[in-house]
């Protein structure tokens, strides 16, 4: 006999959030690592907002994009993952407005060198960086909230 009950969507809508936040990360990351081995100048010029080289604002992104990706597939405490996210993505948007506040005409150097060979023109790239900014802020704080009112009810 088949049951009636029908499937939570909640622990589906969490784990595929897991997963693509996960895949995002590994990319951006890897796009990151890939673009440490370019020689463009704008590797060896100073962060405007960390005052350090792009290429160790990049490669220390990048490993902090790796680690988060692998505790968001390894580890099964959802909402320590949720405040990971939302961790990640406000030290992001934190950055972005730093960025745009210390240097408003300068783009951001979230990619590296890749940027100029992207199929894509840098405001888009741009935007599309912000857009993810937003979902992982914004589902991590779904899932933190749904969690907690789940507590409560």
């Amino acid at each position: 006999m088949r049951s009636s009950t029908r499937p939570q969507i909640g622990p589906i809508f969490e784990a595929a959030y897991r997963w693509s936040v996960a895949f995002i990360l590994t990319i951006t990351a890897s796009l990151k690592l890939i673009s440490l081995g370019g020689t463009t100048p704008i590797m060896a010029q100073a962060d405007a907002v960390l005052g350090v080289s792009n290429r160790s604002v990049l490669l220390g992104a990048a490993l902090i994009e790796l680690a988060v990706a692998v505790f968001l597939i390894l580890d099964c405490r959802t909402e320590l993952r949720c405040y990971l996210t939302a961790w990640l993505a406000s030290v992001f948007a934190v950055y972005r407005i730093a960025l745009s506040w210390v240097a408003p005409a300068n783009p951001c150097p979230c990619l590296g060198s890749l940027v100029e060979r992207l199929p894509v023109s840098p405001d888009t790239l741009d935007l599309l960086l912000k857009l993810v900014i937003g979902y992982l802020l914004a589902g991590s704080i779904f899932l933190l909230v749904r969690k907690h009112v789940s507590r409560f009810s």
